[in-house]
């Protein structure tokens, strides 16, 4: 993909739309690599190309999310709900980049509207419970957690914090019964947190 991409751009043979099309795909690549530095640059000429190829501008976050720098991943989400605000995709990322800039009251708006958007989808409760989570807010959290469990049983994410939920006494009483139920289910579907917690529960309980 990278030298193909490669060959359209040095024949600057094409029409800028075409060629920003490649710099997006060479960047994509460059992405899956990891070469992040040269997949943001490629992203940036497609977008100077193109300023309307709002994949690029998707494509240029999540790469600055990898590299930890969410204030630009943040930007370029900015840039495309700006046009689109109802984009349940880069909605949920913005979120995601907000949890990790310490933002929680911003990744809990997204949120917020992602499950309005999708009130049937158990990642969008699972990642508003997150939100919650690490604002400290346990009690709304726990019932995101318990909603991701109802809307999909086989969740293995929400199962494990919802158990912790239950284990620890966050934003409900605790129930010993209740958190190896959960955390076991999630264990059985092959999620190593949830062995893990259990492991550690079963430690302490001794």
């Amino acid at each position: 993909m990278i030298a193909a991409c490669t060959r359209v751009i040095e024949s600057k043979a094409g029409t800028p739309k075409e060629l920003a099309s490649a710099y997006l795909n060479r960047g994509l690549a460059y992405r899956d690599k990891r070469q992040l530095d040269a997949a943001i640059a490629d992203e940036t000429q497609a977008l100077t190309l193109d300023p309307n190829l709002h994949t690029a501008h998707v494509a240029r976050a999540l790469a600055y999310a990898i590299k930890k720098d969410f204030a630009a991943a943040i930007r370029d989400f900015d840039a495309v709900l700006q046009l689109d605000p109802h984009n349940p995709v880069v909605l949920a990322n913005r979120g995601a980049a907000y949890i990790q800039a310490q933002q929680y009251a911003n990744a809990v708006r997204d949120f917020d509207e992602l499950v309005r958007l999708q009130p049937q989808s158990s990642p969008a409760y699972y990642q508003r419970g997150m939100a919650h989570r690490f604002a400290g807010e346990k009690e709304q959290a726990f019932h995101d957690f318990d909603t991701a469990v109802r809307l999909a049983p086989d969740n293995p994410l929400a199962l494990t914090d919802l158990g912790a939920c239950y284990l620890y006494g966050f934003g409900v009483g605790k129930d010993q019964r209740k958190a190896t139920e959960l955390l076991n289910k999630a264990a059985k579907l092959g999620f190593e947190p949830a062995k893990q917690l259990l492991a550690r529960a079963a430690a302490e309980k001794k």
